[in-house]
């Protein structure tokens, strides 16, 4: 997959390993939906790792209006033994799209995060 950085981003967050990541129904089928559960999923592995990451989730009005993709789902209910970064890309090629993911530190000195996936890139 190809990446590109601007700026100095922190990867901790990516290259973590989270021991499974559940998908339900919508994440399977939903590349934003699949996007938002990795997440949670990631910062959930940050806080109990002690990374000092924050996220503030947005719904955006493309979630809401995009139709149901037909046929088989298009990711695993799970996934085991991967990184943030492997099950991201896993969503890319699955919805032939784009995932950006940002991060910067606040001047309070909070860590955000923003993972979004774009769809038909």
């Amino acid at each position: 997959m190809l990446a590109i950085s601007i700026g100095s981003i922190s990867t901790t967050l990516l290259q973590s390993k989270l021991l499974q990541i559940s998908l339900d129904s919508r994440g399977r089928r939903y590349g934003s939906f699949a996007v938002a559960q990795i997440t949670f999923a990631a910062l959930s592995y940050a806080k109990q790792n002690g990374l000092p990451f924050a996220f503030v989730p947005r719904l955006r009005i493309v979630d809401i209006i995009v139709p149901p993709v037909e046929g088989p789902a298009r990711l695993p209910a799970e996934m085991r033994n991967v990184t943030v970064d492997a099950t991201l890309d896993a969503v890319a090629r699955a919805f032939q799209g784009v995932v950006t993911y940002g991060a910067c530190t606040m001047p309070n000195g909070e860590n955000r995060l923003d993972i979004n996936f774009e769809p038909g890139a």
